[in-house]
């Protein structure tokens, strides 16, 4: 790699990386948490293990996102460690910042497709960097790596898997309002693969 072992990370990386970044936060902490909307990845896996097994949530999240990153630099490479790396810092940060302005809490079926489509959007631009929001958008990378399946079927797959897990504790409505969610989420997110 000739002009330095940090080549892959160029400006336009690095401003997709920001941008999907803040879009999560946004997702998070304006619409999907407020609202308490039942979502796919780590988050969603920490909720219901929480009810299940009474685990505490920032425990199970970490190692999650500690197990999927290191699944990730084995199959997917330097790259991509890298900028998950930068996403895994780029995130929290986002969510402080964010934290200062409130917005009114939406009813859960709004809450759901808006937030679907920021986390979609996001996951997607982060993607586009060649990274990874940390989290469990991990296996489906490396199936598609793989297999050649598309990213956002995958993603589908394995959010609605996480989703249907709540009706453990839920009941139907949360789940059907989070497989709402988790629909816009992987519109949202092919739409954001398909751009030039």
């Amino acid at each position: 790699m000739a002009g330095g072992k940090f080549m892959f990370v160029n400006r336009r990386h690095i401003m997709l990386l920001a941008v999907g970044n803040l879009l999560l936060a946004m997702a998070s902490s304006w619409f999907l948490l407020p609202s308490h909307v039942i979502s796919g990845g780590v988050n969603g896996i920490a909720v219901i293990l929480e009810k299940v097994f009474n685990l505490e949530p920032m425990m199970v999240i970490n190692i999650l996102i500690i197990a999927c990153f290191l699944l990730g630099v084995l199959f997917l490479g330097r790259e991509f460690a890298v900028k998950t790396a930068a996403s895994t810092l780029l995130y929290p940060l986002f969510l402080q910042l964010i934290a200062f302005i409130s917005l009114p809490v939406l009813p859960q079926l709004a809450a759901s497709i808006i937030g679907g489509l920021l986390t979609g959007f996001g996951i997607g631009l982060i993607m586009r960097s060649g990274g990874s929001s940390g989290g469990m958008d991990v296996p489906p990378l490396i199936l598609h790596k793989y297999f050649n399946l598309p990213v956002s079927v995958l993603v589908f797959i394995c959010d609605s898997f996480i989703v249907f897990g709540g009706l453990i504790v839920y009941g139907w409505l949360p789940v059907l309002i989070g497989l709402v969610s988790v629909a816009a989420c992987s519109k949202a997110l092919n739409f954001a693969l398909q751009r030039p």
